[in-house]
């Protein structure tokens, strides 16, 4: 029975804690200079109950610049000194959760951008790591954080820029050349009129002379037939 406690002991003690973490989703990214790249931050608790959350991690501030740390909504954030920070190379968010949870919970969605300074040397790896300043607190308040995960991000140069294509449409061949323009010779108006009024003198000149001369002579003839009954008249009187 001794011996048999004694086995027992020694097999509860060789049986390894669950080790809480604190995971990056994804764990590998690829990115190019000037881009960004968003993590989900998750929290695996197994079977232990966490009531708090303290994430605090490190990243190269040449390489990489945090955008936005967007918590889970059922998480309550706890925004004081030292438990609230995004700059200098350190984030750190805290949020407690009423209740607790067990498993695997979303705690927040972490967002950086890849600096973009011109510098081919700039193009790299950046690594970013949960800090043992992390907590992982359960209804005791005790840390049963037991292990931390990083991130790692290959950043690439910019690719060169590609000289602009010349579109034809736009292209001008043949020059444009004005086509001349032809305006007629301006005519004074009284010209015109005295023009016009000699035209139709001439127009008139050119008639037949038939007509006037036989109404003429008939005039005169009536004429000198009238003057020839008054002579006899005269005459038979005498």
């Amino acid at each position: 029975m001794k011996k048999l406690l004694i086995f027992s002991a020694l097999v509860f003690f060789a049986l390894p804690a669950f080790a809480a973490t604190i995971n990056f989703v994804p764990a590998t990214a690829s990115v190019t200079q000037g881009e960004t790249i968003s993590f989900v931050i998750k929290v695996d608790a197994g079977d232990e109950k966490i009531v708090t959350v303290k994430t605090a991690l490190s990243y190269p501030q040449d390489l990489l610049e945090p955008v936005s740390f967007l918590l889970t909504p059922n998480a309550v954030q706890l925004a004081q000194p030292g438990y609230d920070q995004m700059k200098d190379g350190i984030i750190v968010k805290t949020a407690g959760f009423p209740g607790g949870f067990t498993g695997i919970k979303e705690f927040g969605t972490l967002v950086f951008k890849a600096k973009q300074a011109g510098l081919p040397a700039q193009a790299g790896v950046a690594t970013v790591s949960v800090s043992n300043d992390s907590l992982l607190l359960n209804t005791q308040s005790a840390n049963r954080l037991n292990d931390l995960s990083s991130a790692v991000i290959t950043i690439a140069a910019p690719p060169a820029p590609v000289p602009a294509l010349l579109n034809i449409s736009e292209a001008k061949l043949v020059p444009e050349i004005d086509a001349p323009q032809i305006t007629s010779p301006e005519v004074d108006s009284s010209t015109a009129t005295t023009s016009a009024q000699s035209a139709a003198i001439a127009g008139l000149n050119n008639q037949p002379l038939r007509p006037v001369l036989i109404l003429t002579l008939l005039i005169i003839a009536a004429l000198a037939g009238l003057v020839w009954r008054m002579y006899r008249r005269s005459n038979a009187v005498l």
